[in-house]
């Protein structure tokens, strides 16, 4: 009876860190939330093309009003092209830090999917693109 209290505790306790976005394993590849402007730029995908989504992502970065990080960010033209259209992404893992935070995602594309890792930094209290890299093979996280 005892262990059977101790493990229905363990076992509520865990839903509650899990719930509240604490993950206790050392290691583990979700150890954050997904900044709201990443969500808002993959939402923004689907419904209004890419160019709505860099518009979001890019939004309060040091690379707002730049044109190194658009002309990167246009890539997604030429995967539309050879990919064929957006449907969906999946987040494969969320690693935060205290000044850091790294997504990356799986864009499922009509005939195959690509991979995108942003790089976000806090500024004004509030997750930003730092960096952003696209590839066409998945290279982190297992997933």
């Amino acid at each position: 009876m005892k262990s059977e209290l101790l493990s229905l505790a363990a076992l509520i306790l865990t839903s509650i860190l899990l719930q509240a976005g604490v993950h206790a394993a050392p290691g583990n590849p979700n150890t954050g939330e997904v900044p709201q402007y990443v969500l808002d730029g993959l939402h923004a995908y689907k419904q209004y093309g890419y160019e709505a989504a860099v518009k979001i992502w890019l939004k309060g970065s040091p690379y707002e009003a730049g044109t190194q990080m658009a002309s990167q960010i246009s890539f997604f033209k030429n995967i539309e092209m050879l990919y064929g259209q957006y449907q969906s992404y999946d987040i494969i893992s969320v690693i935060e830090t205290g000044t850091s935070n790294r997504v990356y995602v799986r864009m499922n594309y009509e005939r195959t999917a690509g991979y995108i890792l942003f790089t976000s930094i806090r500024k004004n209290g509030k997750w930003v693109l730092a960096h952003i890299d696209l590839d066409r093979i998945q290279k982190y996280a297992s997933r």
